[in-house]
């Protein structure tokens, strides 16, 4: 706190998620600040190069400068920080210098043991190493060549050693679908599966809005979503988020649609939280669905603190408990039907007489006129009245 109120000039080595949050943090005093990012737009990792424009277009108009595919050659300055200077030999005067370039996994311990490492402490599908005796998850597990720096893949990881570890040798870790879903200096950004870098051209369909400040992108391979991209306002990411995790299939004329309008499904446009699919992430860091919550809200949790200590969700980084407080409002104002009970009951009943009457014997029409009751009388229309009367 005391440095980013002293400082008049802040540099920022990373462009990626943490790096921006800090470089605004660092704004609040009217300090110059420069974000230096090696790769070719920000947030690499989970945007594409049309959305990282949006994003930097969006800060850079905060105030913040970005440097886009550039590297700090050389620190300057004795006793402290003074200045920087880049790849392209411009240099940058500051005086607070912050590092926000990424993790990586400490492996020395790994490797002192010797167990098999590669970028992280590699791991198989039961999470296992190479040791049979020790495990590995969270950021420092590698597992099919891919590492996660997110809590939500740790927690998956967790549940499937679990699992294991409790003798359920048919439980595998299958590779978690990383999603991105929060607000970046106020400007809401999606991401989630595969973004389109290894995709075909054909297989990506955008929808913009440049007066808005909105980008779309969806990943289709096989008919199916396998990715999404969402720079600017989406009501529709945890519609999205579901499709992509379950694989749902998307059809032409949906295709077309989100092209021309950026919608796919029309219902999934509610800000609702509560007619939502039951299978949509409310909270991507722990991986709550919306189901979960209703499930809560049903055995007494009416609170979005009560939401939250029952489930989990909200409990990281708090950026869903606003979806929290509306599920709570929304689901309280819906009411049961008066009388539904005898509603039902009358249904069942009449459920009941209609299957009877399909597996009842055929009734024939009567031998006499002198018959006690005459069955054939309630299809005879009109004599049925005269006959009851006689």
């Amino acid at each position: 706190m005391g440095r980013s109120v002293r400082t008049l000039k802040t540099v920022i080595i990373g462009g990626g998620l943490l790096g921006l949050e800090a470089a605004r943090a660092m704004q609040r005093f009217n300090t110059e600040v420069h974000v230096i990012e090696h790769s070719s737009w920000i947030m690499f990792n989970q945007l594409d190069s049309r959305a990282g424009d949006y994003l930097k277009q969006y800060i850079e108009s905060l105030g913040i400068y970005i440097h886009i595919n550039q590297r700090v050659q050389e620190i300057k300055g004795d006793d402290k920080v003074e200045s920087i200077q880049l790849t392209n030999n411009k240099l940058i005067e500051c005086d607070t210098l912050i590092f926000a370039a990424g993790i990586i996994s400490n492996n020395e311990l790994a490797i002192d043991a010797g167990i098999g490492i590669g970028k992280g402490i590699r791991v198989d599908d039961h999470l296992q190493t190479n040791d049979p005796n020790i495990y590995a998850i969270g950021e420092c597990a590698e597992h099919d060549c891919k590492m996660y720096g997110l809590v939500a893949p740790g927690f998956e990881q967790a549940s499937v050693l679990a699992r294991h570890l409790n003798n359920d040798c048919e439980i595998k870790y299958k590779g978690s679908i990383a999603a991105t879903n929060l607000k970046v200096l106020d400007y809401p950004v999606f991401s989630i599966g595969n973004t389109g870098s290894s995709a075909r051209d054909r297989e990506c369909f955008v929808y913009q809005d440049h007066e808005q400040d909105i980008y779309r992108k969806i990943v289709v391979i096989n008919g199916r979503i396998r990715g999404a991209i969402g720079i600017g306002e989406w009501p529709a990411v945890q519609r999205i988020q579901d499709a992509v995790e379950n694989r749902h299939r998307i059809w032409p004329w949906q295709l077309k649609r989100f092209m021309t309008d950026g919608i796919i499904w029309y219902d999934a446009d509610s800000d609702n939280i509560a007619e939502w699919p039951s299978t949509a992430i409310v909270c991507n860091c722990t991986g709550v669905t919306r189901g979960q919550l209703s499930i809560a809200f049903k055995h007494g949790a009416c609170t979005a603190e009560r939401l939250a200590a029952e489930t989990g969700a909200s409990s990281i980084c708090g950026s869903c408990k606003p979806l929290l407080n509306d599920f709570v409002g929304s689901t309280s104002n819906i009411q049961p039907t008066q009388g539904y009970i005898t509603l039902l009951i009358a249904s069942v009943i009449t459920l009941i007489a209609a299957f009877s009457a399909l597996f009842l014997p055929s009734m024939e029409y009567s031998d006499s006129v002198n018959a006690a009751f005459n069955i054939d009388v309630l299809w005879l229309g009109r004599s049925f009245a005269i006959s009851l009367w006689q």
